[in-house]
């Protein structure tokens, strides 16, 4: 990495490829370093996915919260929603067998 990115095993930011492509060509046309251009760049706003997937049991297979809870589990019974409601774990099945595990999208 050297001398241009001391801090680069510090920090993860994740940023968009379009707005870098955008700061790459203007600092080239003005003849500017690009790493500058690059670090004025504001990080997204991006979190973690975290994948599971609905079992026999109404648990939530990531935070072991009842799918049902807080609703009439009889009408509710079959219910299987795409995220958990209590922790928004994305449930519409599991990304390279890695339920409960954090995956970058």
């Amino acid at each position: 990495m050297g001398e241009h990115f001391p801090d680069a095993t510090k920090k993860v930011d994740f940023i968009r490829r379009d707005k870098v492509h955008v700061q790459i060509e203007r600092a080239l046309c003005d003849g500017l370093p690009y790493h500058r251009t690059i670090d004025e760049i504001p990080a997204a706003d991006v979190r973690p996915v975290v994948r599971g997937k609905w079992g026999l049991d109404p648990q939530c297979p990531v935070c072991g919260e009842d799918r049902y809870k807080g609703l009439d589990a009889d009408i509710w019974a079959d219910w299987e929603p795409p995220f958990c409601p209590n922790c928004g774990a994305d449930m519409r099945g599991d990304k390279n067998g890695q339920i409960g595990e954090k995956d970058n999208g």
